[in-house]
């Protein structure tokens, strides 16, 4: 009894056999769940909205239905840019970078440097 204090005793445990053991389905190698930085345009009011999530496309629905209180009034609403992250703590900071004013001028010219046209439609040399 190598390794046990004394007034231990030692156990032993049946382990089920192969043909019985759950199996675990774990998610392929390349299915990374991603977290995302998101632009959005109000095509109504042509008002911006900066986000960040996990699933773009449920939380796209969410804000053209309605769901989302600070952009119901500027339904429809249409992606203008996105960045990918692997952790939410990378998303969620560059979420706050964007959302300062130094961040704000960065985004635009990268915004601007793409060539968008729902950017390009609103230059004053229209």
């Amino acid at each position: 009894m190598v390794g046990l204090r004394s007034g231990q005793t030692q156990q032993t445990v049946n382990l089920p056999s192969l043909s019985s053991v759950v199996r675990i389905h774990l998610p392929p190698p390349f299915l990374i769940i991603m977290y995302y930085f998101y632009l959005l345009k109000s095509s109504k009011t042509s008002r911006l909205y900066k986000g960040q999530c996990q699933d773009l496309s449920a939380r796209l629905k969410q804000h053209n239905s309605g769901k989302t209180k600070s952009t119901r009034c500027g339904i429809p609403w249409k992606l203008l840019y996105l960045e990918q992250f692997e952790t939410r703590a990378e998303a969620v900071q560059k979420e706050r970078y964007y959302k300062s004013l130094r961040g704000s001028k960065e985004l635009c010219q990268k915004i601007e440097f793409s060539g968008s046209p729902a950017r390009a439609g609103t230059s004053s040399n229209s």
